[in-house]
């Protein structure tokens, strides 16, 4: 597991969710139902803009390498 593994279990799950409802033939349709979808998913409840950006707050954590080793960034 990585620090991406929740966000990207719940990009599958709402593709998926998309895909059972609208298909995958029609591009346009596909964005629309995944802009429509209320997810409910490990980071949370998921929902999209109109510009399909997610309405949901993002936690990241920065890293950087000191003394050849990662570590979390703070700043100085």
């Amino acid at each position: 597991m990585s620090p991406y593994t929740k966000y990207a279990f719940d990009a599958a799950n709402i593709i998926i969710q998309a895909a059972n409802e609208v298909g995958v033939e029609d591009k346009a349709k596909l964005a629309e139902a995944i802009r429509a979808i209320k997810h409910d998913g490990a980071t949370g409840e998921i929902t999209f803009d109109a510009n399909g950006q997610t309405q949901t707050p993002i936690a990241i954590e920065l890293k950087t390498v000191r003394d050849g080793a990662w570590t979390t960034y703070v700043k100085p």
